[in-house]
């Protein structure tokens, strides 16, 4: 959404010039007005974690208060962990079949561009070709960047689905998102530092469309080998939800030891508790 209401203000502002002048001052204090904004949003937003209830009565995990050595270790543990190192290519698609179709249309989209940069000439040797609007090579162009609208997201989107089916403790989900955050953004670098090099547009889109391929093979290794059907029963500080539980125990996968371990830990959740021992058994439900 954010995106959309960015490129509509880029284009009201624009729309009935006949140069090109890049982007106008005013863009970028409409985009800092936003930004800020979204800042102070967070404070007014967010809950705590402890107070986070399920439908079924039960909290979602038993938390300790923070401290900056616990934090520092923990980003250091996640960003060590080989399952995320594997994935940082990626971070730049629920299962191997939607991977797949994410996958044909990156490729497809990145190919296509290429080849409307070679049919239109656009060199950074030479002018900028300016195309409006009405011009005959602007719907090829304007179709392919929203293709690249929707790839930017729901490319992101796998990968942090892909993360978050690696744990279901809420500590490692939010550590995990800040890697993601912090690699995303590095990423995005890299194209400003290759482009400052004077690299033509046609090689960096071949750098961006090996780097696609690599990304996407680091994703389906992830998701073929460390995705599992469920998490619970494996996570110390994680409340398994009573509907997973109940079918656990119809299914008899779990003892009954592991059932009362569910339900001492909702009691110490339920009274603020900080710490929990690990789990007495693993599951597939």
């Amino acid at each position: 959404m954010s995106s959309t209401f960015g490129a509509l203000i880029a284009f009201c502002v624009n729309v009935n010039k006949t140069e090109v002048s890049g982007v106008s001052a005013p863009v970028y204090i409409v985009f800092i007005v936003i930004m800020c904004f979204a800042m102070i949003m967070p404070l007014l937003l967010i809950v705590d974690p402890k107070d986070v209830i399920r439908d079924d009565g039960c909290h979602i995990a038993i938390f300790k208060e923070p401290n900056m050595k616990d934090e520092i270790a923990g980003v250091l543990a996640v960003m060590t962990d080989p399952k995320i190192v594997i994935l940082l290519p990626a971070m730049r698609t629920k299962g191997l079949l939607g991977a797949a179709s994410m996958g044909i249309v990156t490729l497809a989209a990145t190919g296509g561009i290429l080849g409307w940069v070679i049919q239109n000439d656009v060199n950074r040797n030479n002018a900028s070709p300016g195309v409006d609007w009405r011009d005959s090579a602007f719907a090829a162009g304007f179709i392919l960047y929203l293709i690249f609208g929707i790839v930017y997201a729901c490319f992101q989107i796998t990968v942090q689905w892909t993360l978050g089916s690696l744990t279901n403790d809420p500590v490692l989900c939010a550590l995990s998102s800040g890697a993601f955050k912090g690699t995303v953004s590095f990423g995005m670098c890299i194209p400003f530092t290759i482009d400052s090099q004077n690299v033509s547009y046609r090689d960096q889109i071949i750098i961006q469309l090996v780097l696609y391929v690599v990304g996407l093979a680091s994703l389906f290794y992830v998701i073929a080998v460390y995705v599992t059907e469920t998490n619970y029963f494996t996570k110390a500080n994680v409340i398994v939800p009573a509907s997973v539980e109940e079918k656990a125990v119809i299914l008899g996968a779990v003892p009954t030891e592991a059932i009362e371990h569910e339900k001492e830990k909702e009691r110490m959740a339920n009274k603020g508790a900080k710490h929990v021992t690990a789990g007495v058994n693993h599951v597939t439900v």
